[in-house]
């Protein structure tokens, strides 16, 4: 005789998703990429911070991968144009510097100004007789724009230009008052510093 059948032992209970455990493993997660990403950047600033050198209170120098980058103020003797007998900085110069890595040429941009008392056509006559032959003046009627490769310097009543071996030098004069404002500007190929 057989027994008639009895009610059937419960089926085994499904395991529920482990919602904690999911949560722990993203969260997890989470941190461990903000910390990369923290870390990252902190090494980032540090290698950069690393690269800057103040060498005193007007100069400044910074490598990059891409080269070295030199910034100076107050550089009123560097530059090779001429200034005029007499003349007196009008404010503080300024000198950058690229040097790419390697072998390549520096590239840069050096601009001072001068003022003196005397009059523009004085001074005119003075930069005419003491720049070299590459030089040719610009005055037009009214006021020269100066500019090098499409950048402005500002005004100037009477300017000298030179373009030559990768290399542009311009003297931009302005009437000042009774006087004349010198703006002596070089850019492009630099000796090494």
């Amino acid at each position: 005789m057989s027994s008639p059948p009895g009610p059937f032992p419960p089926p085994p209970a499904q395991p529920q998703p482990a919602r904690k455990s999911a949560f722990w493993w993203v969260l997890g997660v989470t941190v461990g990429l903000l910390a990369f990403l923290i870390g990252t950047g902190l090494y980032f600033a540090l290698h950069i911070a690393r690269s800057v050198r103040v060498q005193g209170p007007n100069e400044v120098e910074v490598e990059t991968p891409i080269g070295q980058v030199h910034v100076e103020k107050e550089v009123a003797a560097s530059t090779s144009l001429p200034i005029f007998p007499g003349a007196q900085p009008r404010e503080e110069g300024a000198r950058v510097v690229l040097t790419p890595p390697g072998d390549a040429e520096q590239v840069g941009i050096t601009a001072v100004s001068y003022e003196t008392e005397r009059p523009l056509e004085e001074v005119e006559a003075w930069y005419r007789e003491h720049l070299d032959s590459s030089f040719r003046q610009e005055k037009p009627r009214g006021h020269v724009r100066v500019a090098v490769d499409h950048h402005q310097f500002g005004h100037a009543d009477v300017a000298f230009v030179s373009k030559q071996d990768g290399r542009t030098r311009v003297v931009a004069l302005a009437r000042q008052g009774g006087g004349t404002r010198i703006e002596l500007v070089e850019v492009g190929k630099r000796q090494p510093l």
